[in-house]
């Protein structure tokens, strides 16, 4: 499987097992999450051997919240479309969304990185678990690690976004899943 249809695998499978460290609170400035309308749109993977898309759009009329509707072709030819709310804080040509998680055991939220390329691209970054680990360990941002692979981040979701925005906050992510944007059509239902 190529590493970009390997997005929704990958985000599922280490949210699951706790490889990827949940915020108690979103990533967002002190007056709440911001409507990123540059975002609206369906994206398909670039380089993905299977089609995966994403459709991304305002959750509710009026609303900053971000709906998120990923469409993966399955190796049996089937479809598999998950769904995920996320808020969004804009940064430069890019930003954070906090992505809300709750399988019934584990709740809180994945923080991703984007970018829109000059290009018209999107690239999404997952967070990298180690350099988070570490970032805790060292106290430059709140969080707890707990026996095996549970982190989980406890900072305010304004000191998260201050985090982020710095150089050490930055680097705190992995590779990015390129998108390419093929128009502003409306997410299946």
């Amino acid at each position: 499987m190529h590493t970009h249809r390997m997005l929704v695998v990958v985000m599922v499978l280490l949210i699951v097992s706790g490889c990827v460290p949940l915020a108690h609170e979103p990533a967002l400035p002190a007056g709440g999450p911001l409507a990123d309308g540059r975002l609206s749109g369906a994206w398909r993977a670039i380089g993905a051997d299977a089609p995966l898309h994403a459709y991304i759009g305002p959750a509710r009329e009026d609303s900053a919240t971000v709906q998120i509707r990923l469409l993966e072709q399955r190796d049996d030819g089937s479809w598999k479309l998950d769904e995920y709310e996320a808020q969004a804080a804009p940064i430069d040509a890019g930003g954070v969304l906090s992505v809300r998680y709750d399988n019934g055991h584990a709740e809180g939220y994945v923080v991703v990185r984007y970018v829109l390329t000059a290009e018209g691209g999107l690239a999404v970054h997952l967070p990298d678990r180690d350099r988070l680990v570490a970032a805790i360990g060292a106290g430059a941002i709140a969080g707890t690690i707990g026996d095996g692979d549970d982190v989980e981040i406890t900072a305010s979701g304004a000191s998260l976004l201050a985090w982020l925005h710095s150089a050490a906050g930055a680097r705190s992510f992995g590779p990015a899943f390129a998108f390419v944007r093929l128009g502003d059509a409306a997410a299946p239902h």
